[in-house]
């Protein structure tokens, strides 16, 4: 696996945040199913996880449009979000093993979440990982979301380092398909208990991607090739 990883030192390591350093994708997805399907779109949360996850709000609500015929309503965003913000104040907890893999990083480190500001930043600071970060990028602030390597390519131009001397760390595989259009080494977790995982590792593998089962493998992995120089 290391040999797919650059012999020159990293600059900036770009993590994904929901699902990758925050568990709060169990809380989201059954929240937007429900509300999905208050509005007439029945779902689980486990098909919302699977059509949903990585991508933008804007674009999650296109393919509801598209895909099932329904035009949701115009506050059902900012009911969404009440309900969502609602429970990642109560309910959130780090990923296992984020804290402690952040802090052993000596480098710079940004995230790069498709989800809103406002969220990235309750999200930081109900889970005390906001700490180990010096900006924060949402792909808000880009015209195409994951999978396209657009949100990748402004935090590393606004951070002022190449793209090869970044590193990203995603769970989602849009998010591993942006890091690697990006042309950054990038780390697909995909913990053995997730779902579909031993296919999922298999295909990102195959598609260029450093798989991990676990966020305390990375910094061994990165051993000696850390440095902002």
């Amino acid at each position: 696996m290391t040999d797919r990883l650059p012999d020159a030192p990293f600059a900036l390591g770009i993590f994904d945040l929901d699902g990758t350093l925050v568990d709060s994708e169990p809380l989201a997805n059954r929240l937007f199913a429900e509300h999905l399907t208050a509005c007439g779109v029945p779902m689980g949360a486990a098909e919302a996880a699977r059509l949903f996850t990585g991508l933008r709000m804007p674009d999650c609500y296109a393919l509801v449009q598209r895909d099932f015929g329904v035009r949701l309503p115009a506050d059902f965003h900012d009911r969404l979000q009440a309900a969502t913000f609602d429970a990642l104040r109560r309910d959130l907890l780090p990923v296992s093993g984020a804290a402690e893999m952040l802090a052993s990083l000596n480098l710079p480190k940004v995230v790069a979440s498709s989800s809103e500001p406002e969220k990235i930043d309750l999200s930081l600071r109900a889970t005390g990982l906001a700490e180990h970060f010096l900006r924060c990028f949402s792909a808000t602030q880009v015209a195409r979301g994951k999978p396209a390597p657009d949100l990748f390519l402004l935090a590393a131009s606004e951070m002022g380092a190449a793209a090869e001397r970044c590193f990203v760390v995603e769970d989602s595989d849009p998010g591993v398909q942006a890091g690697l259009a990006a042309g950054m080494p990038t780390f697909a977790l995909v913990p053995p208990d997730g779902h579909d995982a031993e296919r999922r590792r298999h295909r990102l593998a195959a598609a260029g991607a450093l798989v991990v089962a676990g966020l305390d493998e990375i910094p061994r992995l990165l051993s000696g090739r850390l440095g902002a120089g």
